[in-house]
């Protein structure tokens, strides 16, 4: 049995049919803060981002280049997490955008 289509899916069938490359942007969750950053994703998207990936801080990034490192101190310093009792959550930062989020 096949797995339903998720909107991601949906975009690279899309593409690929038109013979297109997707235009995929990155947003550190919660840099500069978690409402910049739901700003900055409807953007992203207004602009033409096919695909939106967000990333989500944590405090050893030792897989990410410096770029992204010091996005996720930033991030992290503003009390963004993946999961927090304060509500400063990363999935907090996805407005509803026709562009899949990943």
């Amino acid at each position: 049995m096949k797995a339903p289509a998720t909107r991601l899916d949906e975009t690279f069938t899309r593409l690929r049919a038109r013979g297109e490359r997707a235009l995929v942007a990155y947003l550190m969750a919660g840099d500069p803060s978690l409402a910049e950053t739901g700003r900055l994703v409807i953007e992203a998207e207004r602009r033409g981002a096919d695909v939106i990936e967000l990333g989500v801080p944590f405090s050893d990034p030792i897989a990410d280049g410096p770029v992204i490192q010091r996005a996720g101190g930033r991030a992290l310093a503003a009390g963004t997490t993946p999961c927090s009792p304060s509500g400063s959550r990363a999935s907090h930062a996805r407005p509803p955008t026709p562009a899949p989020t990943a």
